[in-house]
């Protein structure tokens, strides 16, 4: 099914890998409330920081931007009385899974 969304929805990202961290802070950035989730302490820590976990030309600058405006924030869950509609699932699959 194909729908459209506008930035007024809530986007739930899981994992905030390569895939997840950087859909997660271009979608904030275009204006959409994003809430990444990840279960890696040592990522939610960096990201606390305003820091990502590996490099991606100009990815820590639009990550503080995003940050600061409050469309991205990063947790472990989900909030239970979380608001959003839209849920992309960004986690690994191990090969031969």
């Amino acid at each position: 099914m194909l729908m459209r969304i506008g930035v007024d929805e809530d986007v739930c990202v899981l994992g905030l890998g390569y895939v997840g961290l950087t859909l997660a802070v271009a979608m904030a950035d275009a204006g959409f409330r994003v809430q990444g989730i990840e279960i890696r302490e040592q990522v939610l820590s960096l990201l606390g920081e305003g820091k990502a976990h590996f490099f991606e030309p100009g990815l820590e600058n639009r990550l503080a931007r995003v940050i600061r405006s409050s469309h991205f924030t990063a947790r472990k869950t989900i909030p239970e009385n979380y608001p959003g509609t839209v849920f992309i699932i960004t986690v690994g699959t191990p090969l031969g899974a």
